[in-house]
């Protein structure tokens, strides 16, 4: 079943791919400006895009979110202050508002980055209520959940067969063991009461698999701090 999955998986993918305007042959020019183009974007995406920078935040997105009022960020997009004199500065910039580059750069197909958001396609509150009627459901952590440590704590979650099942009490206990498989039931119900009790766990739970607008747009308003976070 395995390998018939990652064959007809396999498959589709190359299908797709193939209907890529660069599939087919390429001179050595196109080969060449590919490279090129390829090059400063992987340059720059360390050199500009996972920088601090002065300007408002590159990725406006739904700011307003975070309490600034919609007609302030309109204000800033307007004024070209989220995001635009960041890319004016960059080499990629540069090369492509060169006219014969923009000319060609005028014909290309334009694409986009299909992708979905986790909390727009799964509730992360409806999720975790799921789990909790799932015995064979068990969480562990690198090390015992405190207030010095549940900010940079990231839960593992794993079904385990029912012979595994654990009696561990929980996550906070100072005779917890690092690594060390707890059932989600226990882990929320014995959640330390100075970090919430079993609504602390549930908000640090959910927490674990969200960006919120003020970490997307303060916080965390990088992508390489957007991994950190979720990666420490």
């Amino acid at each position: 079943m395995t390998e018939a999955y990652k064959t007809s998986r396999a498959a589709f993918i190359d299908d797709d791919r193939s209907l890529r305007r660069d599939r087919g042959a390429r001179s050595q020019a196109e080969i060449r400006a590919d490279q090129i183009v390829r090059s400063i974007r992987v340059t720059e995406a360390s050199t500009i895009w996972t920088q601090e920078h002065e300007s408002p935040h590159p990725f406006p997105g739904m700011e307003f979110l975070t309490g600034m009022s919609f007609d302030t960020l309109m204000v800033r997009i307007s004024d070209g202050r989220e995001g635009r004199d960041i890319i004016v500065k960059t080499e990629l910039f540069a090369l492509l508002s060169k006219k014969l580059c923009t000319q060609a750069a005028s014909k290309m197909p334009k694409g986009a980055l299909l992708h979905c958001h986790l909390d727009a396609t799964v509730n992360a509150t409806v999720l975790l209520k799921l789990a909790l009627r799932q015995p064979a459901l068990h969480v562990s952590v690198s090390e015992r959940v405190t207030t010095a440590t549940i900010g940079s704590l990231l839960p593992t979650f794993r079904a385990l067969p029912q012979n595994e099942f654990s009696n561990v009490h929980g996550i906070t206990e100072e005779s917890y063991i690092a690594g060390t498989w707890v059932s989600l039931t226990n882990a929320r119900k014995n959640f330390d009461g100075d970090l919430g009790g079993p609504e602390g766990f549930d908000r640090w739970v959910i927490g674990s698999m969200m960006i919120n607008p003020t970490e997307a747009y303060v916080t965390h308003n990088t992508i390489k701090k957007v991994l950190k976070s979720l990666c420490p």
